[in-house]
């Protein structure tokens, strides 16, 4: 499984541009003066969870219209209906491969 500084070095290996939030809030503070394409949200955050995460991100200016990826281990038919209406892009499950993470990226850069 990629926990989060795996997947920071995945990205940053790959060339991405990083930045880190530990939790919901954090997040949001971060968003207001970085403007990022996409935006890997966990859904098992501290003080916001991902699904409030994601709906506040989608109501600022700098983030309106980034792709949002639910990033957990639950499964996808668990937060499906959950996930769509937070605004969420996509899901990728815990534990999917560097290649199937940087492939979903990659392909929701517009």
């Amino acid at each position: 499984m990629l926990g989060a500084a795996a997947v920071i070095a995945v990205l940053k290996d790959e060339g991405f541009d990083t930045e880190f939030a530990s939790s919901g809030h954090d997040a949001v503070n971060f968003a207001r003066r970085w403007v990022p394409e996409i935006i890997l949200l966990d859904i098992n955050m501290p003080e916001l969870d991902g699904f409030q995460t994601a709906g506040i991100l989608r109501s600022l200016l700098t983030t309106s219209a980034a792709a949002i990826v639910a990033y957990t281990s639950e499964d996808e038919t668990t937060i499906h209906d959950r996930g769509v209406s937070a605004g969420f892009d996509a899901y990728c499950q815990k534990g999917t491969s560097p290649e199937a993470l940087i492939f979903l990226i990659t392909s929701l850069m517009r």
